[in-house]
C-alpha cells in the first residue's frame, strides 16, 4: 500500500507534510477539505516551516560563532593589567555580545511569535480536516431525533416515537453546511431521574459527547415548558432549563446554540405565544445562537440552518468566513496554510517551548552561551521532523499504510 507514494518520498519529490495531504486529499468529502489538502500537497504549509528552520539556522550560526570566538577576542591583552581595566574591558566583552545576540533575539522572538500565531489558529485546520463536531441535547421527546433527522436529511437515521426514552444510544452522521464537514451526534434525553440502569448509561454518553463536541444544540420543548405558566414566568424557566441542560461549569455558553422546538404548539396556548420566549439580556448574549423552530410545520427551519451555517464557517474560519453568498472555499484559499494535524501541533509546540528557553538563556551572557545554542538546535530539529528531515519513519509507516494499494 502507498508503494508510489513511498517512492516519490524516497526520491524527494514529496515530504511528509505533502504525503499527509495525498492521504487527506483522497479521503476529502466536501470542498473545504480537498482546498486544504491541494494547498498542502503544492507545499504552502511545507514553506512556512522550512523558511522558519531555515532562519533559525541562520541564528545557529550566529550562536556557533559566539561559542568559537566569543572568549578569543581579548586574548592578546596584557595579564597585568589593573583590575578597573579588566572591569572595563569586561563590560566591552558583554556590550560586544549583547550586540551579537541582539539580532538574534529579535529574530528568535519574530519566529516564537509566528509559530505562536498558528498554533492559536491550529483548531481551525483539524476542523477542516476531520470535522466539526456538533451535538443535541434535550430532554426526552423534546424532538432531538426529528432535528437530527431534518439536519441529516434522512427520515430513517434515528427513529422518532412519541415514546420517551426511544434513543439509548449516541447517533451520529456526518453533514456538509457550506462545504464544511460536521460531525452531527443525536443523544438520550436528560431527564431528572430514571431507574432504568441502560438509560443512566445512555445519559452519561450523552453528556460526555456534549462535553466533547465544539458545538452544542440545547433543544428545550417550548410547549411543555410554558403549560400552565403565565408569561412573566418564561424567562425564569427558560433560564433554569438551560442550565439544567447545559451547566456553565460544563459547557461554555458561548459554545451553546438554544433551540426552542415545538413553537407552532403554543397557539394553542392563550397565554404564551414564540415572541414572548427570552432570557436576560447578558444571559442571551454569552449564547452562540437562540432560535425558535417547528420540526413539524418547519417554522423557523430555513433561518435555523443558515444560521448554523454560517456560525459555523465564522468558527472554522474566522473573520473570513461567514458571510452570505460568499464562496467558503474562495475565502479559505486566500488565509495562511494551517496546521491540519495533531503532529504539527505537537512539533511546533516543542520548537515553540525551545525557543522561549533560548530568550530566558541569553539573557545570562556567555556562560549560558552553549545552552542557549542548544535551544536552537532543539528547535530546528522539532522543524525538521515535520518535513521529513528528521527521523519520521513511524510517521511513513503509518501514513503508508492507511493508503489504498497502487496509490
Amino acid at each position: 500500500a502507498g508503494e508510489f507514494t513511498s517512492r516519490a518520498f524516497t526520491a524527494g519529490k514529496l515530504d511528509v507534510l505533502q504525503v499527509e495531504a495525498l492521504a487527506d486529499l483522497l479521503a476529502a468529502d466536501t470542498i473545504l477539505q480537498k482546498q486544504q489538502a491541494l494547498s498542502q500537497l503544492q507545499g504552502d504549509l511545507s514553506k512556512v516551516y522550512t523558511a522558519w528552520k531555515s532562519e533559525l539556522i541562520g541564528c545557529l550560526a550566529h550562536a556557533e560563532a559566539i561559542i568559537d570566538f566569543g572568549d578569543d577576542e581579548h586574548l592578546g591583552d596584557d595579564d597585568e593589567m589593573d583590575n578597573e581595566l579588566e572591569i572595563h574591558k569586561d563590560a566591552q566583552k558583554q556590550a560586544a555580545q549583547d550586540s551579537l545576540w541582539g539580532g538574534v533575539t529579535q529574530k528568535v522572538q519574530a519566529l516564537r511569535q509566528g509559530m505562536q500565531l498558528q498554533l492559536d489558529q491550529a483548531q481551525r485546520g483539524e476542523w477542516v480536516r476531520q470535522g466539526f463536531q456538533m451535538a443535541i441535547v434535550g430532554r426526552p421527546n423534546a424532538g432531538k431525533s426529528s432535528l437530527f433527522n431534518i439536519l441529516a436529511q434522512d427520515e430513517q437515521a434515528a427513529i422518532v416515537s412519541p415514546v420517551q426514552g426511544t434513543t439509548r444510544d449516541v447517533l451520529s452522521v456526518n453533514l456538509n453546511l457550506g462545504g464544511m464537514k460536521c460531525r452531527l451526534s443525536d443523544t438520550a434525553g436528560l431527564r431528572d431521574a430514571t431507574n432504568d440502569i441502560i438509560e443512566q448509561e445512555g445519559m452519561k454518553r450523552a453528556q460526555k459527547v456534549a462535553s466533547q463536541a465544539d458545538l452544542v444544540l440545547v433543544l428545550v420543548d417550548a410547549a411543555t415548558l410554558t403549560r400552565n405558566c403565565g408569561g412573566e414566568e418564561i424567562s425564569l424557566l427558560l433560564q433554569h432549563e438551560l442550565d439544567r441542560l447545559a451547566p456553565v461549569s460544563e459547557l461554555a455558553r458561548g459554545k451553546v446554540v438554544l433551540v426552542l422546538n415545538k413553537v407552532d404548539l403554543l397557539q394553542e396556548q392563550d397565554n404564551c405565544e414564540d415572541n414572548k420566549f427570552t432570557l436576560p439580556f447578558e444571559e442571551k448574549e454569552k449564547l452562540a445562537a437562540m432560535y425558535t423552530i417547528s420540526c413539524q410545520t418547519q417554522q423557523g427551519m430555513t433561518e435555523f440552518l443558515q444560521g448554523l451555517t454560517n456560525h459555523v464557517l465564522k468558527r472554522v474560519m474566522g473573520s473570513q468566513g461567514g458571510g452570505e453568498g460568499e464562496d467558503p472555499a474562495q475565502n479559505h484559499h486566500q488565509e495562511d496554510p494551517l496546521m491540519t494535524r495533531g503532529r504539527h501541533r505537537q512539533h511546533v509546540e516543542a520548537a515553540c517551548d525551545a525557543l522561549e528557553r533560548f530568550e530566558v538563556l541569553q539573557r545570562d551572557g556567555l556562560v549560558t552561551v552553549d545552552m542557549a545554542a542548544e535551544e536552537l538546535r532543539l528547535a530546528a530539529s522539532e522543524l525538521g521532523r515535520l518535513t521529513g528531515a528528521i527521523d519520521v519513519e513511524d510517521v511513513l509507516d503509518q501514513l503508508f499504510t492507511d493508503f489504498c494499494i497502487g496509490k
